[in-house]
């Protein structure tokens, strides 16, 4: 359950991102920090999660 979760989880950020990064190309915006750094984060806050999810399994 926990797998199918994660999956499901970084599907929705992946779809996020990619909503970001057309929406940008779409508008012709130039590459300023801001949307560089909206692009990382929206790449960096899933990874996070599975860190996460990754150091708080028990080992049995």
């Amino acid at each position: 359950m926990t797998t199918t979760a994660l999956i499901l989880y970084l599907l929705i950020a992946k779809i996020f991102f990619v909503i970001t990064f057309v929406e940008g190309v779409l508008r012709n915006l130039p590459w300023t920090a801001a949307r560089f750094s909206g692009l990382a984060l929206s790449a960096a806050w899933p990874l996070l999660l599975a860190a996460i999810a990754f150091s708080s399994r028990r080992k049995d």
